[in-house]
This record gives structure tokens, sequence and C-alpha cells, in this order.
């Protein structure tokens, strides 16, 4: 039986990798000048809402400060 923590975590760090793989093809796809910075951006500000609240949770759990993620620090 799989403890539903467990379950939650492992959803969660799939999503993470998934969300970094897409964030890096974005990056590629501009600095390789298939796409636009803004077109990039885009396409990216859903995921970085995502990772944003999370971060927001995990910091508030912790009891820690968090620092949003930008667009611009992400596709350096």
């Amino acid at each position: 039986m799989v403890d539903s923590a467990t379950h939650m975590s492992h959803e969660l760090s799939k999503q993470a990798h998934e969300n970094r793989q897409i964030i890096a093809e974005l990056r590629s796809k501009f600095l390789h000048g298939e796409i636009t910075y803004s077109e990039a951006e885009k396409i990216a500000r859903p995921i970085l809402a995502k990772m944003n609240e999370r971060g927001k949770e995990i910091a508030k759990e912790y009891g820690g400060k968090f620092k949003p993620l930008t667009f611009s620090y992400l596709i350096r």
C-alpha cells in the first residue's frame, strides 16, 4: 500500500521534472533563434505561476522566505 503523502510527493517531483524540461527546451529554442523572447515567455508564464505557487507553499511550510522565479532568470 502506497502512503498518500509519498504518492503526492512522487507526483510533485514528476511535475517538477516536466516543468524543468519544458523550460530547458524553451531556453534552447530561444537561444537558437527558433522562437522570440515574448513567445517563450508566453509559453512559460503558466509554468512559472505553478512553480512560484509551489515555492510559496514550501516556504510557508518550513518558515522560510520565498523569492519568486522570473522568466528572465530561468532563460539565462
